[in-house]
């Protein structure tokens, strides 16, 4: 990242916005970084939805 980005919260900003700092000022993800993300989340992403416990209650819609 470039030098002059700050990794820390500044005063008063909230967590979404300081992910959205950090995001906007990231070059694109490599090829590369592509990959391992990609093989980090592959357990995740092939996993059979999660199925609901016996006696609980519906989600609200």
């Amino acid at each position: 990242m470039s030098g002059d980005i700050s990794l820390r919260k500044l005063p008063g900003e909230s967590t979404t916005d300081f992910i959205a700092r950090i995001v906007a000022a990231r070059p694109p993800l490599t090829g590369e970084e592509k990959v391992a993300l990609r093989v980090i989340f592959r357990p995740v992403i092939e996993s059979p939805e999660p199925q609901a416990l016996p006696g609980a209650k519906p989600a609200a819609a």
